[in-house]
């Protein structure tokens, strides 16, 4: 009984991970928001490689703790990557990827890209395949090898 509670408390976290079901669509070809900071970001830079997608919060420590995570697993697997802030300002997202260690593209989204994808919780990561449809999709932290393994089956 006292593990069923625990179980169900952790599933109401957004820092506990499970996988999610996968949006349909290219989801590399609707990443359009403003981008902040120093990284550019085209849509067409993820087409024909694996890469990973973070909705993010700048006051989320679980984000903070999960970018350099998917940072890692990107570049380990020579794959793209993308964080859209879904919350705060550009000045804030900026901070927050200077925090983390993050040196990729920055997208500040208005709630656009939070809805289409039914964002309820962050960090919510997708994983997508070289043609930008979703083959996997979490919410809350993963680890680094979790990351790795969903790029690698994405490939």
């Amino acid at each position: 009984m006292m593990s069923s509670v625990i179980v169900i408390a952790c599933l109401a976290i957004s820092g506990c991970s499970r996988p999610e079901p996968v949006p349909a669509g290219n989801i590399a070809s609707t990443l359009v928001a403003p981008t902040v900071g120093e990284a550019v970001f085209d849509p067409a830079t993820l087409a024909g490689k694996p890469a990973v997608v973070m909705f993010v919060s700048p006051t989320c420590g679980h984000c903070l703790v999960e970018i350099p995570r998917a940072q890692a697993a990107a570049k380990a697997a020579n794959a793209g990557i993308v964080a859209v802030f879904v919350a705060g300002n550009a000045d804030a997202a900026i901070a927050a990827a200077k925090k983390a260690g993050y040196t990729g593209p920055i997208l500040v989204d208005d709630g656009t890209l939070r809805a289409k994808y039914e964002v309820k919780a962050v960090p919510y990561t997708l994983v997508l395949k070289p043609d930008g449809t979703a083959a996997a999709a979490f919410r809350g932290e993963q680890t680094e090898a979790t990351l790795a393994d969903a790029l690698a089956d994405a490939s």
